[in-house]
Formats: structure tokens, sequence, C-alpha cells
């Protein structure tokens, strides 16, 4: 009798294109995580496997992380664009709501890092068809790619997680804003945002916030600004 080969199952599959993920991750090993992840993908194909939704939810973060954002976003929308998502794929999305909720994310960064804010917008419109609730790193990556670009979006960001979805900003997501404003050289506007951050949001800014601020017055040469803002803001002048 000649032995039956066993084929691997989808399962399986997935175990391996993780480990070609956790590969991909790692900066001195992405083209070995590639080169692992196209054979597994071959392999699957040759043996009459179909990916399921986790196959494809790896799918969609090579593509991303290859930098062929293209093809990522035709495939996630292939799989949740539709206008009736069927009960086995919304009990799969549900079985694995984690690794959904990482590759949107993940694509969402790959598209506001290439400053494509309105795919990054329209990715988390088609999330919101999955009915998982968003998390609130979603809006980090809103917050701190759009900040880059244009602060006034970012602060809707910051509102619409607040009032549509009752998810608590962090000073990390503040942050990002004031980051990008004293950066620039924007002390005055960044001293304006904490005033947004107190009457809008009614969130403190951090001490590490205040400090940033005052020695990037201080770069500037805007020594009397400075010491205002120091006064104002109870910072210690021998920082």
């Amino acid at each position: 009798m000649t032995k039956r080969k066993i084929q691997p199952n989808t399962y399986t599959y997935n175990s391996y294109i993780t480990s070609c993920w956790g590969l991909i991750k790692s900066n001195k090993r992405k083209e070995e995580g590639f080169r692992k992840a196209q054979r597994i993908l071959i392999d699957l194909n040759n043996i009459g496997r179909k990916p399921n939704l986790v196959t494809n939810c790896f799918l969609i973060r090579l593509f991303s992380a290859s930098k062929r954002l293209e093809n990522a976003q035709g495939l996630l929308e292939t799989i949740f664009s539709q206008k009736n998502i069927s009960k086995k794929i919304r009990k799969e999305i549900l079985r694995n709501k984690s690794i959904v909720t990482h590759t949107f994310n993940y694509l969402m960064n790959a598209h506001g890092n290439a400053g494509d804010l309105l795919m990054m917008d329209k990715c988390f419109q088609i999330f919101l068809k999955t009915e998982l609730p968003p998390h609130i790193y979603m809006f980090n990556t809103f917050v701190r790619n759009s900040s880059r670009m244009d602060v006034n979006k970012a602060k809707g960001y910051i509102k619409k997680m607040t009032q549509e979805f009752d998810l608590e900003p962090t000073h990390q997501i503040f942050g990002y804003i004031l980051f990008n404003l004293y950066e620039k050289g924007l002390t005055r506007k960044a001293v304006e945002f904490l005033k947004v951050m107190q009457d809008e949001f009614e969130f403190p800014p951090s001490k590490l916030m205040l400090i940033k601020i005052y020695m990037s017055m201080l770069r500037k040469n805007r020594h009397d600004d400075a010491k205002e803002f120091a006064a104002q803001w109870k910072i210690p002048i021998n920082i």
C-alpha cells in the first residue's frame, strides 16, 4: 500500500503565515518573511485550499508592508465591503475580532503614512460595517497622521472618538498634535491648543507637554514668552 501524504489544512497555513508576519515586522528579516509567505501562498493555491478570513487579513498586511496599498485595499474591500456580509463571514469576524481590528488599523496607518487621509477614512468606514467597536489605537492612527497636515482635522477625530464612540482620549493622542505644532516652531498655536484641551475636552496637559513647549520657546530665543508661559503653567524654571 502506498502511504497517503497528509496535506496541511488552511489553519496550519495561517500559522505559517503568522510566523512570516513576525519576520516581516523585524526589519532585519523582512525579505526572508516575504519569501516564506510567498512560498506558503503558492503551496496553498497548488493544493486547492481556499484562504479564510484570517489568511486574507494577513495577506492585506503583507500587501501593506510591501507598499502595495492598492492590492491591500482591493482585497479589504472584496471581503468587507459587501452590502450584506454573510453570516459565515460575520461569525469569522467575531471569532477573530483582534486580528480583523489590527489588520484594518495596519492598512489605515499605511495610508496615513503615505499621506492619503481619504483612503484612511475610507478604511474606517468599511471597518464600521463589521459592527466591531473601534479601538482607541485606530484614533491614535487618525490623529498622528492627520496632525502632520491638518490640526483641525486631527481635532475632529478626537471629537468623533469622544462623542460618537464614547472613547476617552489620552495624553498620547493630544501629544501627537502638540508635537507636530512645536516641532514646526508653531509654539503659539501649541499654547492655544493647550486651552482647547482644557476647555473643549476637559483634559489637563501633562507636565512633559508643558516642558516641551517651554523648551521649544527657549530654542526660538523667545525668552520673555517662555518666562510668562512658565509662570502661567507653574513650570519650575530650573528644569
